[in-house]
């Protein structure tokens, strides 16, 4: 488990981080989500121990970052990572192995693992996009670390690309806990367990996404009605608010309620009490980008 309590960063006068604080799980994929200068980056630059926190304490599996050598617990990948691209695959992660002093079979088994057996002998510098994010994920691995960090890491590939180094790290999710900094919601929704949200250098949600989208959403129902009927909601309770708009040949109203209640049953009774055909009837749901977009412009 990763726990962070408290992490201030300045860079100068300007405060980067203010404050963050939030746990990661064991073998979980952990995202975290923010716009453009959030503090995704330094997050995760200090989780690797890059850059230092000037305030606050970070433990893995529970000793403290200060007082403990946890470098070879995490593998990280920063974002447009650099590798020797005059070097062969093979020649890289054989050299990154002798840093880290481990056994030669780790670099079989993650050439295995990251799909690289058809590039072994290639230059990094004629790869593709993707295959140079294998090898950097591969680097990151090949010490066999608990901890995986990854900084964007499908940024500037192409669909089947990202699609594949989605794969690959959730297969790492049963062996590691995993972070990784993003702002392709999608790509959190598809492989990720908990999200973060970061904006300004604050956490503003963090937990399951359902339980986050639970957390924001209304619940209200949206009817679409053929002409320009007007209904009377008022034999319906806990009605907090009606929106309506017209259209040319339809209305459409808005319901929202005060409770929790699933009240779809209810309305369709009340419609059909009032002899009202519907052209159009569903429960509102909002979105992990919609509530992204309300935090990051309330914040």
């Amino acid at each position: 488990m990763i726990k962070v309590k408290n992490v201030i960063k300045n860079y100068g006068n300007f405060r980067a981080l203010k404050g963050v604080s939030f746990e990661a799980q064991k073998n979980t994929i952990t995202a975290l989500l923010g716009p453009n200068g959030a503090g995704k980056t330094t997050t995760l630059r200090i989780l690797s121990g890059y850059l230092f926190p000037d305030d606050g304490d970070i433990e893995y599996f529970g000793k403290n970052y200060k007082n403990s050598d946890f470098k070879n617990l995490i593998g990280y990948v920063p974002e447009n990572n650099p590798i020797y691209e005059d070097l062969e695959v093979s020649e890289y992660l054989n050299w990154i192995s002798k840093i880290y002093g481990v056994d030669s079979s780790n670099v079989k088994t993650v050439i295995d693992k990251c799909s690289l057996k058809d590039v072994i002998g290639k230059k990094i510098g004629s790869l593709s996009k993707g295959y140079k994010q294998r090898v950097s994920l591969a680097k990151a691995i090949i010490h066999n670390p608990p901890i995986l960090l990854l900084d964007e890491p499908t940024s500037g590939l192409d669909p089947n690309q990202a699609n594949q180094t989605k794969e690959l790290i959730k297969d790492l999710k049963g062996e590691k806990t995993v972070i990784i900094s993003t702002h392709i919601l999608s790509e959190a929704e598809s492989i990720c367990d908990n999200i973060l949200i970061i904006n300004k250098g604050e956490i503003q949600a963090s937990g399951k996404i359902d339980e986050i989208i639970k957390q924001y959403s209304r619940n209200s129902y949206t009817l679409k009605i053929e002409g320009k009927i007007e209904i009377d909601f008022s034999g319906l309770k806990e009605i907090k608010e009606i929106a309506k708009t017209y259209y040319e040949n339809e209305v459409q109203y808005i319901i929202e309620f005060n409770n929790e209640k699933d009240m779809r049953k209810e309305i369709l009774e009340y419609l059909i009490s009032k002899k009202i055909s519907l052209l159009e009837f569903y429960k509102n749901r909002i979105t992990l980008e919609e509530i992204f977009t309300k935090i990051t412009k309330e914040n």
